[in-house]
C-alpha cells in the first residue's frame, strides 16, 4: 500500500510540473514542431524534478526508521542533481564552440 501511495505521489508530483511548464510548449507552438520539442523537453524536466523531490520526501520520511534507506536514496537524489548539473554546464562550452565555428 506504502508504495501505491509513493508512485501516486511521484505521479501528481509529475502533474504538476508539467501543468506548470505547459506554459513555455503553449508559447512555442506558435511553430509545430518547436512545440512539440519544447513539450517534450519540458516533460524531461518535470520527470527529473519530480523524481528529485519524491526521493527527498520519501528519504525525508524514512530517517527514522529506516536510516540506510535514507542515505542510500539521498544518495541516488544527489546524483541526479549533479547529473543535472554536469548536463548543464556542458551545453554552453558546445555552444560556443559552434558559434566559433560559424564566424570562420
Amino acid at each position: 500500500m506504502y508504495w501505491i501511495l509513493r508512485a501516486v505521489g511521484f505521479l501528481l508530483t509529475f502533474v504538476g510540473f508539467n501543468l506548470i511548464f505547459k506554459p513555455l510548449s503553449v508559447l512555442a507552438d506558435v511553430i509545430p514542431m518547436l512545440g512539440n520539442l519544447v513539450g517534450m523537453g519540458t516533460g524531461l524536466i518535470a520527470f527529473l524534478l519530480a523524481s528529485i523531490l519524491s526521493l527527498i520526501t520519501i528519504a525525508v520520511a524514512w530517517f527514522v526508521y529506516r536510516p540506510l534507506y535514507w542515505i542510500t536514496l539521498l544518495v541516488v537524489a544527489v546524483l541526479l542533481v549533479l547529473a543535472i548539473l554536469g548536463k548543464m554546464r556542458k551545453a554552453p562550452e558546445k555552444s560556443k564552440e559552434d558559434r566559433h565555428l560559424a564566424c570562420l
